[in-house]
Formats: C-alpha cells, sequence, structure tokens
C-alpha cells in the first residue's frame, strides 16, 4: 500500500473510535451500572473539558437497581 492509502486508513480508525458513544456503552452492558451498587460512584458532566472544575452530582437508582445520570451526565466510578 502506498504512504497515502495507509495514512487514510489510519485516520479512519482513529476517527471512528472518536465517535464512538461511551455514555450508551456503559448504559447497556458496561457493568458500571450494576457495579455501582458496591462501589462509589457519581455522575461528572460529558462535555466538561480540561481546565474546568468539575461538579459531581449523586447517582440516581432506577427500579431494577442500576445507577443511572441525568442527560448529558456520565456515570464514573471513584477510586
Amino acid at each position: 500500500m502506498t504512504r497515502i492509502t495507509l495514512s487514510a486508513l489510519v485516520l479512519l480508525a482513529v476517527l471512528s473510535a472518536c465517535g464512538s458513544d461511551k455514555t450508551a456503552r456503559e448504559s447497556e452492558g458496561g457493568g458500571l451500572p450494576m457495579a455501582c451498587a458496591i462501589v462509589e460512584c457519581d455522575c461528572i458532566r460529558s462535555t466538561i473539558g480540561i481546565f474546568t472544575t468539575e461538579d459531581p452530582k449523586a447517582v440516581e437508582w432506577t427500579a431494577d437497581g442500576k445507577a443511572s445520570c441525568p442527560a448529558g451526565w456520565t456515570l464514573r466510578r471513584l477510586k
């Protein structure tokens, strides 16, 4: 392959990885919503920047015992 073709394939792979929806993956089958019943979790803004001060929110619980966050917020496990 030529360098241009190889570079285009690498760029395409990087861009497709950046476009994945992390929040949807976590809520569907990542296990974090169930794990938050045992370990401490909170919700942070999905659009938080590098130099932005975090303002975490409390986790909301569904009727089936899974942790969730409001729209625009992401579930995060605390260490």
